[in-house]
């Protein structure tokens, strides 16, 4: 990570340049998600106040959240953007919005996604991309980071699952990082505490790449 976040994010290979490597890098990042406390109390959870708390607090966090709607989430966009379809985008965007367990990320999640819709304006050609961006910009979509970033997974044809592991990676993170410095908890010792959750990464990934091509699992994920 950058700014003194927990190293749980692999290096992105060297062919990953430029504009692609710079979204890859900041999407997911603290900023995009909510400070310790407001989790706390949206989900009431025990305050994180130790390193044995706040493993369960990212353990819950990676349990509800990232498995069960993130990343799910990313691939439905994925495929929506691979297919061209605008409506069902937008279906999944409101769907996200009605999710009680979203609430709290939702001010962070659409700050980031909506700043890197902007940057991706320029690309004209992609009418699902404009076409969602315009709806952003109307009010009629929200801009959830994690559907944004599934639609430029898409656009510049990055490896589905090393995206989404770098998405998993550096939202694990982020969060580490946001609760250490909002309970004095050194970094060094939230790394090793984090750890055994990061490793269970990859086979979350799995499961989310399994997704792929059941279109009835895209409605059904959120009720789990």
């Amino acid at each position: 990570m950058i700014d003194g976040q927990v190293e749980l994010v692999a290096e992105l290979p060297e062919e990953i340049t430029g504009e692609v490597r710079e979204l890859l890098e900041c999407i997911g990042v603290a900023e995009a998600l909510p400070g310790i406390n407001t989790l706390h109390h949206s989900e009431s959870q025990k305050p994180v106040i130790d390193l044995l708390s706040l493993q369960g607090f990212l353990q819950h966090y990676v349990d509800e959240t990232l498995t069960r709607i993130e990343l799910p989430a990313v691939v439905s966009a994925w495929q929506h953007a691979n297919a061209g379809k605008f409506r069902e985008l937008m279906d999944l965007d409101r769907t996200l919005c009605s999710d009680a367990g979203l609430r709290p990320f939702r001010a962070a999640s659409c700050a980031v996604g909506r700043r890197q819709l902007s940057k991706l304006r320029a690309l004209k050609d992609h009418r699902l991309l404009q076409r969602y961006l315009s709806a952003v910009e109307r009010g009629d979509a929200a801009g959830w980071h994690a559907l944004v970033y599934g639609i430029f997974l898409s656009i510049y044809s990055v490896p589905l699952r090393q995206g989404i592991l770098h998405l998993a990676h550096n939202t694990l993170g982020g969060l580490t990082f946001k609760a250490a410095a909002g309970c004095g908890l050194r970094l060094t010792d939230c790394q090793a505490a984090v750890q055994q959750i990061a490793e269970q990464l990859p086979t979350i990934v799995n499961t989310a790449m399994d997704r792929i091509g059941t279109e009835s699992e895209i409605n059904l994920f959120l009720s789990r």
